[in-house]
């Protein structure tokens, strides 16, 4: 039976972004094997988790608070560290009706966040408007007419 060669046995490995990964990389025929424990996974996973901005501004604000409970449990993913601030968060999370008095508070709380940055519109009021509310005037129709997302 012919030895199997290991050519890269370092505890860590350098992954195409930069980030070091726990973890034992075995290279073998056909492909490579990482062995690590779970709980160095799991935490470098959390490590590198994105932490949200909340703007739920409607009803669908109050179905994302549900996540947060027992039943979906988001921490396990490392989730739960919802930041008050801007400046802490790197995912902002739009959901409900943006109005013309809310879209420069929504403006300036992009504008605060550091990069990189991301946008999640959730909901058809914060994608485009509603379906009750798009002919108002005071609805914006769409959070990609505020900030990109």
């Amino acid at each position: 039976m012919a030895e199997l060669n290991n050519t890269n046995t370092a505890n860590e490995k350098k992954q195409e972004g930069g980030e070091t990964f726990p973890g034992q990389i075995e290279e073998l025929p056909g492909g490579g094997i990482v062995l690590s424990k779970l709980d160095d996974i799991i935490n470098w996973a959390r490590s590198n988790s994105l932490w949200p901005l909340t703007f739920a501004t409607s009803c669908c604000g109050i179905e994302m608070m549900a996540t947060a409970g027992a039943k979906y449990d988001f921490s396990r993913f490392g989730f739960e560290v919802a930041r008050a601030t801007p400046r802490q968060a790197d995912v902002i999370i739009i959901a409900g009706t943006i109005v013309n008095k809310m879209a420069p508070v929504l403006k300036r709380l992009y504008d605060q966040m550091a990069d990189p940055k991301y946008v999640i519109a959730m909901g058809a009021c914060a994608i485009s408007g509603g379906p009750f509310f798009y002919n108002t005037y005071s609805v914006v129709k769409g959070a990609d007419h505020v900030i990109p997302v």
